[in-house]
């Protein structure tokens, strides 16, 4: 019974039935073939999972894919090397599903399948070319071609970046490879890859079952856990500037900065910061996610240097400036004390109601006023100190 359960399945992804264009029936098609009996029975059957090993390689990481949370390894970093000496390259490798991960693509296609355009689960076909670094980008050879079970996938597009020095490089994607799987474990799925041969470089290739995470999603991560230590980074960048202006001669106590996004147009809510950056302006975590999921060039809206996820911080300053700044004021001056004031614009738009009379400590907004700079300085931040 299985077994012809399993040939039945088999026939019908490779006919195209499953649908190659609309998403939604591919789910709908893979959900309904497979029962729940069916199910459990190959789940329980003892498979043996097939890898690549290759002892003698060092250990090939792939850059983390923010938008895309790591499930399963199905084939490891493997080197692309040719099967034939000739100027056209050829490669084919196998990989299978094990029982939990067949599980876990079934019951994420039934969860959404009539909820979104797209599907929560991938089986991403990743490639690269080995540079010496320890996470290495997508890259694909030239002229690669790509066929799985011997129907060939179309290769995203790639996207053009601007990278530091005016130069502009095009960033390649993974390959979602789901829809040409054969997802019952004890089936081997046959990747087979042609490229143009290439003297100077190694590539290799790896196919990893991921699951999508939404901007909500990787935007509360973003603030759980990378916040940055308050006054003692902006000291350090207000000093920097100092000595880039020309050290004991000119002297830079202050910076101005704007509290709207640069992307969005818009107030900010969540003000971050690559680390990397050598400014105090920052630009909104939400909109820059919201700009890099659909096109991800991971590129600082502000300086142009390169911004990845895993160098984002929140501005702790940032968020006391925009929870106690009034709603019309857009733009401030920040000093190198950590202290802060509407710039002299704002002021002149009669922000009158924003200036404390009296000194000391304003229980409304939670700051301590400064006479005679009449400066707001967040109490909670005046004690940071670096560990």
């Amino acid at each position: 019974m299985i077994a012809q359960e399993s040939a039945s399945f088999r026939a019908k992804l490779a006919s195209g039935a499953a649908g190659d264009d609309d998403d939604a029936v591919l789910a709908t098609s893979l959900v309904a073939h497979v029962s729940r009996d069916f199910q459990d029975n190959f789940v329980r059957s003892p498979i043996v999972f097939h890898m690549w090993p290759y002892s003698n390689c060092p250990p090939i990481y792939f850059k983390r894919q923010p938008f895309y949370d790591l499930q399963a390894t199905l084939l490891p970093a493997t080197p692309l090397k040719s099967e034939t000496h000739q100027e056209r390259c050829y490669r084919c490798l196998e990989f299978q599903f094990l029982p939990v991960h067949a599980r876990q693509i079934f019951t994420l296609l039934s969860r959404d399948t009539w909820t979104h355009s797209e599907l929560a689960v991938q089986v991403h076909l990743r490639l690269c070319s080995n540079n010496g670094r320890d996470e290495l980008e997508d890259s694909y050879p030239a002229n690669l071609k790509v066929t799985v079970n011997d129907r060939a996938c179309l290769l995203p597009a790639p996207v053009s970046v601007q990278a530091p020095g005016g130069t502009t490089v095009r960033a390649c994607l993974p390959v979602d490879i789901l829809r040409f799987c054969f997802l019952c474990p004890g089936v081997r799925n046959k990747i087979s890859l042609s490229w143009q041969h290439e003297n100077d470089r190694e590539y290799f290739v790896g196919v990893f079952l991921v699951r999508r995470q939404s901007v909500a999603t990787i935007l509360r991560e973003l603030q759980l856990k990378r916040i940055a230590p308050g006054m003692t980074q902006t000291k350090q960048l207000i000093n920097a500037k100092e000595r880039a202006s020309g050290g004991d001669d000119i002297e830079v106590t202050s910076v101005h900065a704007s509290l709207t996004c640069p992307l969005s147009k818009k107030r900010m809510s969540y003000p971050c910061r690559a680390l990397r950056c050598k400014h105090i302006q920052c630009f909104d975590a939400l909109s820059y996610l919201l700009s890099n999921e659909m096109r991800p060039t991971w590129m600082c809206p502000v300086c142009g240097e390169r911004a990845a996820f895993s160098s984002l911080v929140i501005d702790r300053l940032f968020m006391w400036i925009l929870v106690n700044a009034p709603a019309d004021c857009d733009t401030v001056v920040i000093y190198n004390d950590g202290s802060w004031a509407p710039s002299a614009s704002t002021r002149r738009s009669k922000v009158l109601g924003f200036r404390h009379k009296g000194g000391g400590f304003d229980p409304g907004r939670g700051c301590r006023v400064s006479m005679e700079a009449k400066r707001w300085r967040p109490r909670a931040l005046c004690d940071v100190r670096p560990r």
